[in-house]
């Protein structure tokens, strides 16, 4: 956010169980978009539910970088036509590679700086919060899969 980078949060939990981690973890005001299994109808891959959170953010999909850990996530964030980092914090590295732009471990070490994906700077995957959208206007290298 110190970046000037919206970011979203995209989940397939409800509103209820959202709220309570949040509450946990001290997570409020982190998210300029929160998009929940209570606020969409198709659940993923369906690609809904990440162009919601594009139109909350009042930015063009090919504009938002996704982060995903699950196949049927990817396939939502590409055909919602973002570019999407994998995760390899659910499936192996080498099974999330030909389906995304770049893995990543996990967002532990990686800075804003460290690639034009603008990865966050701190690691949730363990709460079971791992799909965020976020919007800058990075220059890419010619890489899509």
């Amino acid at each position: 956010k110190e970046h000037g980078v919206q970011i979203g949060l995209v989940t397939s939990s409800d509103n209820a169980k959202v709220k309570r981690a949040f509450g946990l973890l001290h997570l409020d005001n982190l998210f300029d978009t929160l998009v929940t299994a209570d606020r969409i109808t198709q659940g993923k891959p369906d690609p809904m539910c990440y162009l919601l959170a594009a139109k909350d953010l009042n930015v063009s999909p090919e504009d938002c970088i996704v982060f995903e850990d699950s196949f049927n996530g990817i396939q939502s964030g590409k055909d919602a036509g973002m570019r999407v980092i994998g995760l390899s914090t659910t499936n192996p590295a080498e099974s999330l590679r030909d389906k995304v732009y770049e893995v990543i471990p996990n967002f532990e070490k990686v800075t804003f700086e460290d690639s034009p994906t603008a990865v966050l700077p701190w690691g949730c995957d363990y709460i079971g919060i791992r799909n965020y959208i976020l919007r800058e206007r990075p220059a890419w290298p010619d890489r899509n899969p």
